[in-house]
């Protein structure tokens, strides 16, 4: 639900290109998606 709840948020702060990763980052690498981190960033899934 977090995904959820961040999703309204953004929304909230204006954005309007959201949407929900029901999967979370996990299905998202499944699928096949780029993944970007931040400088200095790595992966902690």
């Amino acid at each position: 639900m977090a995904s959820h709840e961040a999703a309204r948020r953004a929304v909230g702060a204006g954005y309007t290109n959201v949407e929900v990763m029901a999967d979370g980052i996990k299905g998202w690498k499944r699928a096949g998606k780029e993944v970007t981190y931040p400088a200095g960033g790595s992966a902690s899934d």
